[in-house]
This record gives structure tokens, C-alpha cells and sequence, in this order.
């Protein structure tokens, strides 16, 4: 007997022929992890300390800012 399946339907596979995908990550070294905390928690502190400086008029410059240049034409 002759197999009626049409050709595309016949080359589509199957869902139990797909192999999953699953993503695996490796765990985080605690010492990695603590000292970005750390980091994180050291550059905090230090913006905290330029506000209170800036709202007490200690820090001038709030940005960097381009040098005053005099203007040179050719």
C-alpha cells in the first residue's frame, strides 16, 4: 500500500523529535558577590557625601564642565 501523506506534511517533525533548550548558569562566588556589594555600597556613600557638601555650600562645581577659551578665528 502506497503512504498518502502528502511531501510537507510528512517533513514536518514531530514535537517529540525537538530537543530542549534549558540555560544553565554556574554559581556566583560568594567573594565576587560580596565585593560588588561593597563597591556598590562604597560609591553610595560617596555621592550621599558630595550631596551634603553641595547643600551646605562647601562644593561649587555640581559637573565638568569645557575650559573658557578665547575664540580664535583664522
Amino acid at each position: 500500500m502506497e503512504d498518502l501523506t502528502p511531501f510537507f506534511i510528512s517533513q514536518v517533525p514531530s514535537t517529540n523529535s525537538i530537543p530542549s533548550f534549558r540555560e544553565h548558569f554556574e554559581q556566583t562566588p560568594l567573594g565576587v558577590a560580596i565585593w560588588t556589594y561593597l563597591g556598590y555600597a562604597i560609591l553610595v556613600v560617596i555621592g550621599q557625601i558630595r550631596d551634603f557638601l553641595r547643600s551646605i555650600g562647601i562644593e561649587k562645581i555640581k559637573s565638568c564642565t569645557e575650559p573658557k577659551l578665547p575664540v580664535r578665528f583664522l
